[in-house]
């Protein structure tokens, strides 16, 4: 109960800080310039429009020139960029399997050292019942005598 009201009073209070620091530097966001882009998209549409253009005032077979070049140069950056995607996808796979028989040996490695621990405990355990089993023995073969020992002495008394 005391941890939902806690964790309950610390999300207003999140919140409202949030809120705060929004209002209070949404005046600096708005004297921001605008954020130019990485590619210049309205430069290459108005080249595109220029080349259009000119293209059109030469006659229509020009235009198609224009777009079977433009269509040529797109399909070559296409392919571009699937070879280095494919590139890139053949290493990761050539990383990921030299990981996997890293791996593998890893957990190779601690399996046969726990098959070792697992042999050494065995035998251990094999050689305290054996060695408890030939004190078993003995004890009875000493506890044996003492009363054929008994026996005798008891037979050897006078009465």
């Amino acid at each position: 109960m005391n941890f939902e009201i806690l964790a309950g009073s610390l999300l207003v209070i999140s919140f409202l800080f949030l809120v705060w620091i929004v209002s209070k530097k949404t005046s600096e966001l708005k004297n921001l310039p605008p954020k130019e882009n990485i590619i210049p998209v309205k430069k290459i549409k108005e080249k595109i429009k220029q080349k259009a253009t000119i293209y059109w005032k030469g006659g229509i077979p020009n235009f198609y020139d224009f777009l079977q070049k433009t269509i040529l140069k797109m399909r070559e950056f296409f392919i571009k960029a699937d070879n280095k995607m494919l590139n890139l996808l053949l290493s990761l796979k050539e990383k990921t399997d030299k990981s996997k028989t890293d791996f593998d040996d890893y957990w190779k490695d601690i399996k046969s050292t726990l098959r070792n621990k697992e042999k050494k405990i065995e035998s251990k355990t094999n050689q305290e019942q054996f060695e408890k089993q030939e004190n078993r023995e003995q004890e009875k073969v000493e506890s044996e005598q003492n009363q054929n020992q008994d026996k005798n002495k008891e037979n050897n008394t006078p009465a």
